[in-house]
């Protein structure tokens, strides 16, 4: 007989429950295991002399949840925050981002109050020239003396160590007030808190560096601090004063700001910066950059908008621009309604916003070395986009990129484009494929007016792909132009020239314009003749090229212009001038002659540039060119009064009138 034995958790019904027991324990034994895989850190607290705050302990990358008891310390201390550093107090602790990765030691910062002036400081105010200070025992009968001490700046070399030790001599900076006078500076006070004193001057101080001195109560000699920044009153005489990207940050990142205030750059500084900070804000003052660099760093330029009546002048900007999201980029600004005179873009711009030979995509897109876009009321003028190497002064954008402005709708006029657009070489070029578009040496887009307006020096618009030799594509690296890249029906181009290195593209490649459906007058592009070939300029696509524009697009017109470039093309013959011209002087032949096929952009075609119809015009030989400066050739002064009133002639050469003035 079998002997059957009784479960003993219930049969079938205990059998699974004994199974969710032990799932139950694995899952505990799991729990337990990831709990002890858990690493924890310890954070301790150094009070400086106040009362103990016990360590905590704070899982590896969380932030610090647990509830902290401020210190207290014996004597007239307030607790002022915790510091990651000790005496310097540079480096609070954001409890609300800042996360625990290690074994860390927080230090806490005391503000000390005594019968005398102690942490004196420039209110955090924007542009302040307002001291505080801590002081115990003041009564309403408190009188306070203040001088100042304008520094001077001073320049001392000391001996370091270089990262491998050895001793290098380094120059430092330095605010020197010995040698200064000391001035009795009239103000008012107010306290709060019992020792919280801030003080007004009465007139505040021209800008700059000061050494304060406070005595109370005609007790001498007084507590001084040294530094202490005065920025300005905002008046032509003493305008405010940027010292840091706390400044700019100041006047870029709040709306309309500025009305009726000078501020002026007082030293250099790096401003880095994103779209969201600036967007849709507007400055409405003069700001004087001083011709001082700032370098821009970020996804944007320095302003949004500059608004109807402010003023650039004087700007020197840098840096490293880069977005495939943010529209309508200038390292100086987005947006132009005012003025911007006598300032100067070595920035690198980089966006691919926008789709390349599409202009209904511009409003999204659009590169300017200054100015996204320049509106109908914002002139821009006296100003220069500058480059020296692949790493500034060069911009590249899938369309509507300038060297000055992205768009232009408003004036343009006296200035100059010595960057890249573009690749930066010819082996870069070389790989492009669909990546430039309605591109400029001075404006990409051009809907209102440039004039006086050059690309020259190292200036140059590099889009061609020199080995593929497949037909021009719709999408390819079209509509570029040495000044413009596309003129608008009722934009005008007058008084310019190009004399850079090179302009070059798949179509619509023009050595003014690529594409001109307005007016185009009194213009020149100019022969760079270096005695290496790589080194000479020309004017050169697969199709569609020009001298001076590439495509006359409705009623375009081209006056009173001469071409003494090289003009190459691949697949069409070029026209040294454009295809209708009037009163222009065209050369006859390309003065460097091309085996056919040894390159994308010379063949038999190229050897002999078309001539445009119309009236008016002269076809010379190249010995009617004559050298410039030793590298620009430029055609001879017998047929300045030919081009007309705007041309005269200088060392024999017929330059446009105000070159010369």
């Amino acid at each position: 007989m079998t002997k059957r034995h009784k479960s003993p958790i219930g049969g079938i019904k205990g059998w699974k429950t004994a199974l969710l027991a032990c799932a139950f324990a694995l899952m505990s034994c799991a729990s337990q295991a990831t709990s002890e895989a858990t690493t924890v850190y310890t954070v301790s607290f150094e009070t400086n002399g106040g009362s103990t705050v016990e360590p905590i302990q704070v899982e590896a990358g969380r932030r610090i949840m647990a509830t902290i008891d401020d210190p207290t310390k014996d004597g007239n201390y307030e607790f002022d925050g915790w510091f990651k550093d000790n005496e310097t107090f540079t480096n609070p602790w954001n409890f609300e981002i800042d996360i625990v990765t290690s074994d860390i030691t927080l230090y806490a910062k005391w503000l000390d109050s005594q019968p005398f002036p102690t942490n004196i400081q420039m209110s955090d105010e924007p542009f302040s020239s307002i001291v505080t200070w801590r002081q115990t025992g003041i009564t309403t009968e408190t009188v306070f003396t203040v001088y100042l001490t304008l520094g001077e700046l001073k320049t001392r070399t000391e001996t370091q160590l270089d990262e491998d030790g050895a001793e290098v001599q380094v120059q430092i900076q330095y605010y020197d007030y010995e040698s200064g006078v000391p001035f009795l500076t009239a103000g008012a006070h107010q306290s709060s808190g019992g020792y919280n004193i801030t003080w007004t001057p009465t007139i505040f101080p021209l800008g700059g560096y000061y050494k304060v001195t406070i005595i109370t109560d005609g007790e001498e000699p007084g507590v001084s601090a040294e530094n202490m920044v005065f920025k300005g009153a905002g008046t032509e005489a003493n305008p405010y004063l940027l010292y840091s990207s706390t400044d700019l940050a100041s006047i870029s990142q709040v709306d309309d700001v500025g009305t009726g205030k000078k501020y002026k750059v007082a030293a250099s500084f790096t401003h880095d910066v994103a779209y969201v900070d600036i967007q849709d804000k507007t400055f409405l003052g003069e700001l004087d950059g001083n011709d001082t660099a700032i370098a821009i760093n970020g996804n944007c330029g320095a302003f949004y908008e500059i608004g109807q009546g402010a003023t650039l002048k004087n700007m020197l900007v840098t840096g490293v621009i880069s977005t495939s999201s943010v529209p309508n980029i200038g390292a100086l600004a987005h947006v132009n309604r005012g003025l911007i005179t006598e300032s100067v873009s070595r920035a690198a711009i980089t966006t691919t916003t926008g789709v390349v030979g599409d202009l209904s995509t511009l409003a999204v897109a659009g590169t300017g070395g200054l100015v996204g876009t320049n509106e109908t009321t914002g002139i821009i003028e006296k100003s220069q986009f500058i480059g020296s190497s692949s790493a500034d002064g060069i911009i590249k954008a899938l369309i509507g990129s300038g060297g000055i402005a992205g768009v232009n709708k408003g004036i343009i006029r006296d200035v100059e484009n010595r960057g890249t657009l573009g690749a930066y070489n010819a082996v870069e070029s070389g790989k492009t494929l669909s990546n430039y578009s309605y591109m400029g040496g001075i404006v990409g887009v051009n809907y209102g007016t440039v004039t006086r307006a050059a690309t020259l020096s190292t200036g140059k618009l590099l889009a061609q792909r020199y080995v593929d030799t497949q037909p021009t594509v719709s999408s390819n690296n079209r509509v570029i132009g040495g000044i413009v890249g596309y003129n608008g029906a009722d934009a005008t181009i007058s008084e310019s020239f190009f004399a850079g290195i090179r302009v070059h593209g798949d179509q619509y490649v023009g050595g003014i314009a690529g594409i001109n459906a307005g007016t185009v007058t009194n213009t020149y592009t100019a022969g760079r003749y270096f005695t290496s070939t790589n080194g000479r300029s020309y004017i050169g696509g697969r199709r569609d090229v020009g001298g001076i524009v590439g495509l006359l697009e409705g009623a375009g017109s081209v006056t009173n212009s001469f071409n003494a470039a090289n003009v190459y093309s691949f697949e069409l013959a070029p026209y040294a001038i454009a295809s209708t011209a009037a009163n222009c002087v065209y050369i006859r032949i390309n003065h460097d002659l091309r085996a056919t096929g040894t390159q994308t952009y010379g063949n038999s075609y190229t050897d002999l540039p078309l001539a445009p119809s119309g009236t008016g015009i002269t076809m010379v030989d190249n010995d009617s060119l004559i050298a410039g400066d030793g590298i620009n050739y430029y055609l001879s002064d017998t047929y300045a009064t030919q081009l007309g009133s705007a041309f005269s002639t200088s060392n024999g050469a017929t330059v446009l009138a105000w070159e010369i003035i």
